[in-house]
């Protein structure tokens, strides 16, 4: 019997991804106004006050954007680790309370302890997403390095700067986006299948979720199969050639459905405590229409 699809919380991914964008975006803006106030109203140089014997104008602006972004390190330093600490929280809220609901459905119901397994998968998506957020000035300062000095030595600087940062602002924020999404997407299915484990559930469905623009042939065609929570389901495709989750690979929508009738509570681990719900006649109709409803 295959239960309800355990997706992601588009709720969380959508604040999570605003957070992200409105960092870009603040970022841009000052990086447009830093840039715009190293120039005089003449295209071609940089105030020549500004520029010592020992400097390039281009190791000059270099100098100039490289303070600036060492600002901005410190505040996505300061950012990071409490948003990827309430985003780690808030998906093992929302994946647990999934599966708390799917197997109050069928009668019991369950009380989830962080184990330590769970807490160290926590600890990987806080220490993923901090990395991820780190990288977006890290990224864009590099990418402007470069815009500068073509700029400067073709001799077309602040328009063409400005252009290139104008189309790297448009990467970053659709960067933002895939990092929202591709990480609710891998928490959700990391966290939800070892808390269905937890709960003494063995296998579940691989679910296909559409949406991308070059979705995967072989997870298209992996999609229904029934795989072992503890160790995946083998992806044929040559680049990859191995086991894995839903959602672990990058840009992966993949969900799943847990197949309850390997539910075995006697199997739940120490850090979950199951009980079974005192059933009225009312619970057994209700099973009983769910379970036509899936037959059907």
């Amino acid at each position: 019997m295959k239960g309800p699809a355990v997706k992601p919380s588009d709720t969380i991914r959508r604040e999570y991804q605003a957070a992200l964008q409105a960092f870009v975006r603040r970022m841009n803006m000052e990086l447009m106004q830093e840039i715009s106030r190293a120039y005089t109203s003449r295209e071609v140089a940089l105030p020549s006050t500004e520029v010592t014997r020992d400097a390039s104008p281009v190791e000059w602006l270099k100098g100039k954007l490289s303070d600036f972004f060492d600002g901005w390190h410190k505040k996505i330093n300061a950012m990071a680790d409490k948003r990827a600490k309430w985003f780690a929280d808030q998906m093992e809220k929302s994946s647990s309370k999934q599966i708390q609901k799917m197997l109050r459905d069928i009668g019991f119901t369950v009380e989830f302890k962080n184990s330590a397994y769970v807490t160290g998968e926590l600890e990987k998506i806080i220490e993923e997403n901090v990395a991820l957020m780190r990288s977006i000035p890290e990224r864009m300062h590099k990418k402007v390095e470069k815009s500068i000095t073509h700029g400067l030595t073709a001799g077309n600087a602040q328009l063409y700067i400005a252009t290139e940062l104008q189309k790297e602002f448009g990467v970053t924020e659709r960067r933002a986006r895939l990092i929202a999404r591709d990480q609710t997407n891998k928490a959700n299915a990391a966290i939800s299948i070892h808390r269905s484990a937890e709960a003494g559930i063995e296998y579940g469905f691989w679910l296909h979720r559409s949406g991308s623009k070059k979705p995967r042939p072989t997870h298209i065609k992996m999609s229904g199969y029934n795989f072992k929570l503890s160790e995946g389901l083998h992806d044929p495709d040559p680049k990859v050639n191995r086991k894995i989750m839903p959602g672990e690979l990058v840009a992966c929508r993949c969900a799943y459905r847990p197949d309850l009738s390997s539910f075995r509570p006697q199997l739940a681990q120490d850090s979950v405590i199951i009980r079974p719900l005192k059933t009225t006649y009312a619970d057994i109709l209700g099973r009983v229409a769910n379970s036509l409803k899936e037959a059907a």
